[in-house]
């Protein structure tokens, strides 16, 4: 019994959280512009509130601080003041006018204190007002709460507060009041017969109180809130875990025509209960019922059991979520589904479903939105291979699958075909991977992928995880963020050219999870994919561009600089190499055939003839000329060649060679050193270096010129074998200039 009392205490102190949030949030919305105007001092350990917050705040959170009392001009700096929370500050009163100076107050939650009484307030704009969980014994209102016109939500509960007098609303008798959230979750001891009945222009009333064994009491509330305005009725732990329910509680919601909507929460039932009360609905008016954090418990032989009425429901919305099964086992359900043809939304979530009944898919033909998020329901679960049906959600358009085992993207969006106006699909949360080519029905407009594990490829054939969204065009709105992405070229497009308005969570929820260099940037943050890096086509086009400029550029530079000219020298060079290969056998025992060869310019031809050779061959030299030794028929260069091979000397007039040992420079005139072409560079150095003969003008010098190269020349026998000297030719010797060669 203490373990089940301490389950009700801590399921009701986690709802009252939960509430509180959500009116928290309300406020929120109604209250704040701007993030610069919210001030959060909660658990700061505060005893006063601070006197230097900005005037222009409109946020205030002072919860969890020993602040216990308030004094009048507290507040009286913050004109702009809209949203005041003081919870669990150890407050017993707040003094009549410490408000008067916020007039823009509209939420003020002081819940979780230790208000003896309800405060007194007086609060004209205040549109939420948060009184719960304090330590008043009556629900007693001040009169001045009846000038609180625009009141929409008035939450009130004390775990000393155990009964409800008739004058307790008084107050509230005129004021429209759109919600009342009552209780703080303990048995109430008596209820006044007409106390709700006061609150005529009430709207929707949430109960927190238990009714075990007091079933009276509710029946008495039932009747009185059919006097009032009430249209939504929620009960909060209306009967505690292994409560002996006898009988039919709510069988009066049958004559009550004004509810719409009634939600029963965190509450024990069972099965022979649920019979009696779902035939209440059933026959009410109620078209929106709500079941959530029900413990459910099958006590009857058969399991639940609801036939044909012969009644058409007029209820159209269903929620079952969160339900937790007393015997581990699939409850048993039989009822005519004639009973809830008109239904357009159902929802079971967390109820631990992994298998589609079969009849549910096919026998409710007005349907229009299914949510079965947050269960155990796999592919072939949802789309059971055992069902055999004739029509699929005939007029199904949302579906919500999340929070559930699906894996299969390819094998949903087949199947997805079956539902020709399914519109929006929501697949968040499970754990979705890219298995193939998915093709989505035309018709399908919103589309959630949201936390998945879309990076995950089963193969290496799979694709990207953004290229899933290769169809996301045909969608009006498509989320997929908060999926381990792996970013690359592959998935560049999405980044760069899907149309992001498609996407409301771009770019917040899109982050890399892939290569580790970009893991937990966002997509948009990304350095190094850029059109350039991952077009190949571009690619392609900028190399070719590049290269066709090099060869540009380089052709320009080898034309400017005679690349033509060298080109040739430098085949001349290779075909010598080639000779030098072979120079050690040709050598082996050669001759030489000519004391020189004389290499000349064909305008000093006269001069060569008529002096150099008469004069040396008269001295018994054999020379090589070339007009009269060279072979006829024979490539140019080949002649001079087999002459250069097949002399001891070589002589040169305005040529060049580095044998200096085995050639000889003769200069017939004077040549001046800036007057040779760029490209003659060894004949400039040749000329500034190298010793070489000059032909005197003066005729008496000439005979010290003749004795000079006869002595020369005169030291090498025609038979004699100058191995050395003949390799050192064949390796050296430098590029002809065309000047002379055009004479050959």
């Amino acid at each position: 019994m203490a373990a089940s009392v301490c389950a009700v205490l801590l399921s009701l102190l986690i709802l009252d959280i939960t509430a509180g949030d959500d009116l928290d949030e309300n406020g929120l919305n109604l209250c704040v512009t701007s993030k610069s105007q919210i001030q959060d001092l909660s658990r700061k350990n505060l005893t006063l509130v601070p006197s230097n917050l900005p005037g222009n705040t409109q946020y205030l959170d002072l919860s969890y601080n020993a602040l216990r009392t308030l004094t009048e001009d507290a507040f009286s700096e913050l004109r702009n003041l809209c949203f005041l929370k003081m919870a669990d500050c150890g407050l017993t009163e707040i003094p009549p006018h410490t408000f008067e100076k916020t007039p823009l107050l509209k939420v003020l939650n002081v819940s979780q204190n230790r208000f003896a009484i309800i405060p007194d307030l007086s609060l004209q704009n205040i549109q939420i007002l948060d009184l719960s969980f304090n330590l008043y014994k009556s629900y007693k209102l001040p009169y001045s709460y009846q000038r609180l016109k625009n009141l929409n939500i008035l939450a009130l509960g004390s775990t000393n507060a155990n009964s409800v007098l008739y004058n307790d609303f008084d107050a509230l008798q005129n004021v429209t009041l759109p919600h009342l959230i009552l209780g703080s979750g303990t048995k109430w001891r008596s209820y006044e017969s007409g106390a709700f009945a006061k609150l005529r222009l009430l709207g929707k009333i949430s109960l927190k109180t238990t009714f075990c064994g007091n079933l009276d009491l509710l029946e008495a509330i039932l009747v009185d809130l059919n006097q009032t305005q009430v249209t939504a009725m929620q009960f909060v732990h209306v009967f505690p875990d292994i409560c002996n329910v006898s009988g039919n509680p709510f069988a009066s919601i049958q004559s009550m025509p004004r509810i719409q909507n009634l939600t029963i929460e965190n509450t024990w039932t069972n099965s022979s209960f649920m019979e009696d009360f779902l035939k209440s609905v059933w026959l009410s008016t109620i078209r929106e019922l709500s079941l959530v954090n029900i413990t459910y418990n099958e006590d009857t032989p058969s399991g639940f059991q609801l036939p044909n009425q012969n009644h058409t429901a007029a209820i159209q919305f269903i929620t079952f979520y969160g339900i937790n099964h007393y015997q581990y086992k699939y409850p048993t359900f039989n009822m005519s589904f004639e009973l809830i043809s008109n239904l357009r939304y159902i929802k079971f979530s967390r109820t631990g479903m992994n298998i589609l009944p079969c009849y549910l898919i096919s026998e409710i033909p007005n349907l229009e939105t299914l949510d079965i998020s947050d269960n155990l329901l796999g592919d072939t679960g949802f789309w059971w291979p055992g069902c055999s049906y004739t029509s699929v959600f005939p007029k199904l358009k949302q579906l919500s699958l999340s929070k559930n085992r699906f894996k299969s993207l390819s094998f949903i969006a087949e199947h997805t075909h079956q539902m020709k106006l399914l519109v929006s699909l929501d697949l968040s949360f499970n754990s979705i991977s890219l298995d193939g080519v998915t093709h989505w029905p035309f018709w399908l407009k919103e589309l959630n992928l949201g936390n998945n594990n879309l990076g995950d490829r089963p193969s290496p054939n799979s694709p990207n995880s953004l290229t899933c969204f290769s169809a996301a065009t045909q969608f009006a709105n498509a989320k997929g963020g908060n999926n381990p992405f792996v970013c690359s070229c592959d998935s560049f497009w999405f980044i760069t050219s899907l149309n992001k308005s498609l996407l409301p969570d771009w770019p917040l929820q899109y982050s890399c999870s892939t290569p580790s260099a970009y893991a937990g940037k966002s997509l948009t943050a990304i350095e190094g994919l850029n059109t350039l890096s991952c077009e190949t086509w571009l690619q392609a086009v900028l190399g070719l561009a590049v290269l066709f400029a090099i060869v540009a550029i380089s052709g320009f530079i080898f034309m400017k600089c005679d690349g033509v000219w060298y080109s040739k020298m430098l085949w001349v060079w290779i075909q010598m190499k080639r000779r030098g290969q072979k120079r050690t056998a040709m050598l082996q025992g050669v001759a030489f055939q000519y004391h020189a060869f004389i290499s000349y310019s064909h305008h000093d031809a006269d001069w060569v003839d008529a002096q150099l050779v008469a004069c040396l061959e008269g001295a018994g030299l054999t020379l090589c000329v070339h007009e009269r030794d060279f072979v006829p028929g024979e490539w140019i260069l080949d002649n001079i060649v087999k002459c250069v091979e097949s002399s001891y000397k070589t002589l040169f007039h305005r040529s060049i060679s580095v044998q200096q040992d085995s050639m000889v420079f003769i200069l017939l005139e004077p040549i001046p050193a800036d007057s040779l072409p760029k490209r003659y560079l060894r004949l400039r150095s040749v000329l500034k270096q190298q010793t070489y003969l000059e032909w005197p003008r003066d005729e008496r010098k000439r005979r010290v010129f003749w004795a000079s190269l006869k002595a020369m020349l005169s030291g090498a026998n025609k038979f004699m074998v100058l191995k050395d000297v003949a390799l050192g030719i064949t390796e050296t010797t430098t590029l002809i200039d065309h000047d002379w060669t055009d004479a050959f």
